[in-house]
C-alpha cells in the first residue's frame, strides 16, 4: 500500500508490547491455584487470533478509505459494522439479557 514505517513507528510498536509484557508478567496467580497449561495455551492463541483480526480489518479499511478525505468518516462504518455483527451474533447465541 506504500506505507513506510517511521522510527517514531516502531518505537511507539516496541512501548506498546513492552507495556502489554510487562503487566501480563507482573501477574501473580490468586490463590494456591495456578491456571492448567490448556486455558493458558488457549488464551494465547485467541489473543494471536484476535491481533491478526485487527491487523486484517485494519488493511481492509484503508483500502475502503481510499476514496474518503477524513479517516473519521471510515472509523464510523467499521463501529457501524462491528455493531451490526455484535447484534447479530448476540440474536444467534441468544446473549441477550433477560
Amino acid at each position: 500500500m506504500g506505507e513506510v514505517l517511521t522510527p517514531v513507528d516502531w518505537a511507539g510498536m516496541a512501548l506498546t508490547v513492552l507495556g502489554v509484557a510487562w503487566v501480563v508478567l507482573e501477574q501473580e496467580p490468586k490463590g494456591p491455584e495456578r491456571r492448567p497449561l490448556q486455558v493458558v495455551a488457549l488464551g494465547i492463541v485467541l489473543g494471536i487470533l484476535s491481533a491478526a483480526a485487527q491487523a486484517i480489518g485494519l488493511v481492509l479499511s484503508k483500502f475502503g478509505m481510499k476514496g474518503y478525505p477524513h479517516p473519521f468518516v471510515a472509523t464510523e462504518i467499521r463501529i457501524m459494522a462491528a455493531l451490526g455483527m455484535f447484534l447479530v451474533v448476540f440474536s444467534m447465541f441468544k446473549l441477550w439479557p433477560t
